[in-house]
């Protein structure tokens, strides 16, 4: 016969709330536009040369640093 695991648990009870603090969210350095529909979408981190032109050509979204 198998015993749950609440009963062999013997450590702390845990306190969900207890770590919880306000967290800022990332600031964005960059989007990537795509002019003939005007959608833009954030960029949090940054993108080398290559990458851009390749998003540019293959994609025709354009890479614009804030």
């Amino acid at each position: 016969m198998r015993e749950s695991a609440t009963i062999k648990y013997t450590g702390k009870p845990k306190r969900w709330f207890s770590d919880c603090r306000l967290v800022e969210p990332p600031q964005s350095i960059g989007c990537l536009r795509h002019e003939p529909t005007g959608y833009s979408l954030a960029v949090y981190k940054p993108i080398s040369r290559f990458h851009a032109f390749m998003l540019r050509w293959c994609l025709g979204v354009k890479y614009e640093k804030i």
